[in-house]
């Protein structure tokens, strides 16, 4: 009988303390095995995401220009050509074809979003072409105002923008931009067509950066020219980029802006393809810079200020942050004040249309 309740007693007894803290130690091995594997398998899925998006925008893109005789994406507004609308501040008549884009660009936002001018005011020296581009192709396509086709899936801050305008608006989707009319913020995009897509490819009128700051942009000498340019002045449209997200972040554990050599992206390329590549440290990028050589190690061509069409020298950009930009990638000490010296590379391709980004050296344009 006693032997039965000492059996009976050793086959009801627990786990030791040192067989549950075996237990545990195996069960963090695997979490820690795991992890990292479903972190990479989290990561691949959104790059596979924003590829797929911007195969939509390559599609769309080019679909606008078969519908618009050639012209690359870009608004239809001009001094002379436009349509007309419901918003006596819009129905006016335009100092330059740049200012009737930027009307144009109210004018969607304000219909697809159904906001009053009150909400979406008309901005003052604006240059619409520069992170609104794709509102010509939201119109042509018919998409929503603030679609999410145009957001990387990393963009937190503009995903949470474009769910409700009422919480952009109050604040709730912080960060909420500052500085001079902010509204539009709201209908940004994280995928960026090239300077080259809106303006000449040199010369005072082209798109160039004042002093190199990323934000701020020179005077176009002829702002009639811009939102012109034909599919056809492409020379290279598979080595060619298209459009790029305005920061890299899908690589790594934090976002570098797109000038940063750090950065490494999908490409929308004109041809339609996409395809990932990292910048690189630009080589070669002095006054002994020797054209047709290709720059080892690097992915991305250094690009070139389009200003000074028959320079040898990179583009070189002021990328700069502050408290009222905290949606902007950070320097890259991490901080949000300050400033680090980057690179155009595709933004400003030597050659603009007709030069290349990929697979070869750039080549030589002598005007």
């Amino acid at each position: 009988m006693l032997e039965l309740i000492r059996r009976s007693v050793v086959a009801r007894r627990g786990f030791t303390l040192i067989e549950l803290l075996v237990v545990i130690a195996i069960i963090a091995l695997l979490i820690g095995i795991l992890l990292p594997a479903l972190g990479e398998a989290k990561r691949t899925g959104k790059l596979t995401q924003c590829q797929a998006k911007l195969q939509q925008m390559g599609v769309a893109s080019n679909a606008y220009t078969i519908t618009y005789q050639d012209k690359i994406v870009s608004f239809s507004w001009t001094t002379l050509l436009r349509t007309n609308t419901p918003y006596a501040d819009l129905n006016v008549t335009f100092a330059n074809d740049i200012a009737a884009a930027a009307a144009q660009a109210i004018d969607i936002i304000r219909r697809r979003a159904a906001l009053t001018p009150t909400q979406m005011p008309l901005p003052t020296n604006w240059i619409p072409q520069i992170l609104y581009n794709h509102l010509a192709v939201v119109e042509d396509q018919d998409w929503t105002v603030a679609t999410q086709n145009v957001i990387c899936t990393q963009d937190v801050n503009r995903i949470r923008w474009a769910r409700s305008w009422a919480a952009f608006d109050s604040g709730a989707a912080d960060p909420v931009p500052g500085g001079a009319n902010p509204k539009r913020w709201y209908a940004s995009a994280s995928y960026n067509y090239v300077n080259a897509a809106m303006a000449n490819d040199s010369g005072a009128s082209s798109i160039s950066l004042v002093d190199g700051n990323h934000r701020l942009y020179n005077g176009i000498a002829d702002p009639n020219v811009v939102g012109k340019r034909k599919a056809h002045s492409i020379q290279s449209p598979a080595a060619k980029v298209m459009v790029y997200d305005s920061e890299a972040r899908h690589f790594g554990k934090r976002s570098w802006h797109a000038s940063y050599p750090e950065a490494k992206q999908p490409l929308l390329f004109f041809d339609g393809h996409v395809a990932t590549y990292g910048n690189g440290v630009p080589t070669n990028t002095g006054a002994s810079l020797q054209f047709g050589v290709q720059r080892k190690g690097n992915d991305v061509n250094p690009g070139w200020n389009p200003i000074t069409p028959t320079g040898p020298l990179a583009k070189n950009i002021t990328y700069t942050t502050a408290n009222l930009e905290p949606w902007e990638a950070p320097l890259r000490n991490g901080s949000h004040i300050g400033t680090d010296t980057t690179f155009g590379y595709y933004r400003y391709t030597r050659g603009g249309l007709k030069g290349i980004d990929v697979g070869a050296p750039e080549p030589h344009f002598p005007n």
